[in-house]
């Protein structure tokens, strides 16, 4: 997630929370660099630590750090696959 102040907002992270259901979430936050950057990174991050076998990454999800989503979100988006 890129964001200004390095923190997540507390309704992006009650959103998270409540969409996440049976899945495993890995949060990423890269402060005060331009989206593009940031995002690239973050991508970087991902691929290694799934790479060094940290995590069973099926699934990324690029967050703005005011993001919101109705309960259930998530899970609609994956039916949809």
């Amino acid at each position: 997630m890129p964001t200004r102040d390095g923190q997540m907002s507390t309704e992006t992270h009650l959103a998270l929370q409540s969409n996440s259901g049976p899945l495993q979430m890995l949060n990423i936050i890269e402060a005060r660099r331009p989206v593009v950057d940031a995002r690239n990174t973050l991508a970087q991050r991902l691929l290694e630590a799934k790479r060094e076998g940290q995590y069973a990454l099926n699934y990324a999800l690029w967050v703005d750090s005011d993001a919101w989503w109705p309960p259930g979100t998530i899970a609609r988006m994956l039916s949809a696959r």
